[in-house]
């Protein structure tokens, strides 16, 4: 996952190479893997709005994920999911064969009804904030990349979640939040 020194979004892809294109299935897949995945679709989307300052280096390590070296400035990236274990253990469940949202334990048994699952996917968003804000790293050098991942996250309208946590999000230490959910990428 280590990159050094490159000198442009086309030198940056093509160090990464393969790595982060796709990642494989649950329960196959690490946490590693997972990251890779995820902080590609970052960068590609920093890139996409200009953002990025090279060389760039990006440095993975574990407690925060990622040390990013942009023309001479350090910043750290913390990973981590929105979600909540009740579905992450359903969503294990689920490679077995196609089940409803719900059916082994998450939430979501019997369906949705109003504005619940965009509640949930706030609360999960803030609730990983308020999680790693107690971190040693958690500053104004560090910034946060969540990823929706749940089962509220299957059913909940994006665009409503988003227009709300323009307002809703809590206030938090990081430089930036970054969320990923699906193949989008923005910020709060």
């Amino acid at each position: 996952m280590n990159v050094e020194n490159a000198t442009s979004t086309d030198d940056l892809l093509e160090k990464w190479g393969e790595y982060g294109v796709e990642v494989p299935p649950r329960p196959k897949r690490s946490k590693e893997q997972k990251e890779a995945w995820l902080v590609r679709r970052l960068f590609k989307y920093l890139a996409s709005k200009n953002l990025l300052k090279f060389p760039l280096s990006i440095t993975h390590s574990d407690a925060p994920d990622f040390t990013v070296t942009e023309h001479g400035c350090t910043w750290l990236l913390e990973v981590t999911e929105a979600t909540v274990p009740v579905d992450q253990r359903e969503m294990s469940v689920a490679l077995t064969g196609a089940q409803p949202i719900g059916h082994s334990g998450g939430r979501g048994n019997g369906g949705y009804g109003g504005d619940a699952p965009e509640n949930e996917v706030i609360a999960d968003i803030n609730n990983a904030i308020q999680r790693k804000a107690t971190k040693p790293y958690a500053s104004p050098q560090c910034s946060l990349l969540l990823y929706v991942n749940s089962n509220p996250g299957v059913v909940a309208n994006q665009s409503c979640v988003r227009t709300r946590l323009s307002t809703e999000i809590i206030s938090n230490p990081f430089a930036k939040v970054f969320v990923i959910w699906g193949e989008k990428v923005w910020e709060p």
